[in-house]
């Protein structure tokens, strides 16, 4: 009984600590976000620069298509402006969120919680399709507990098939005996 309690705690721990880290690279990748659009809006002249990179920083909660929002949003404001401004956001708008998506998010993500670009891009696409946008937003950190709670509890489930697969053997063998 002890032994069991001990071992929930131990999972328990363990998917805390993955959780705590997806937290940390989310902060990290927000606070990295913030200062990237801030610094690009304010280079292009943006008159918004700093509540845009606001926008852009807060959006990335949803991955990959947050940032969506927050280009549209400056875009528009950009047209209303200037055209230079309008041109300077759009090549903004279309050449950072690839940066971000692509090299810097799974970089962080890498580093914090060790999920490859390809199993992220995985969960979210899976989130969204069965639940819309909560599905987005929840996405990897359900990757994060699933994928967990199976490294956790890998050696059980494959010595649980191994016996299945022995006792199944032995049915088969003791069938065979008797004909």
């Amino acid at each position: 009984e002890i032994k069991k309690h001990k071992r929930l705690y131990k999972y328990v721990k363990t998917v805390d600590g993955q959780l705590f880290n997806y937290l940390l690279g989310l902060v990290l990748f927000v606070a990295v976000h913030f200062v990237e659009y801030s610094f690009l809006f304010l280079i292009i002249g943006h008159p918004n620069w700093l509540l845009l990179g606001m926008l852009a920083s807060v959006t990335t909660i949803i991955p990959y298509f947050g940032g969506l929002i927050a280009n549209i949003i400056a875009v528009i404001l950009a047209s209303v402006v200037s055209l230079p401004l309008f041109i300077a956001t759009l090549v903004v708008c279309l050449i950072f969120p690839n940066i971000d998506g692509y090299i810097i998010q799974p970089k962080i993500f890498g580093k914090t919680n060790n999920i490859s670009a390809f199993a992220t891009i995985f969960a979210i696409i899976a989130g969204g399709s069965l639940f819309g946008i909560s599905g987005i937003i929840i996405a990897l950190p359900g990757y994060i507990v699933l994928s967990t709670t199976f490294n956790f509890f890998k050696d059980d489930i494959f010595e649980k098939l191994e016996d299945i697969k022995d006792g199944s053997n032995s049915t088969e063998e003791n069938k065979n005996s008797k004909d």
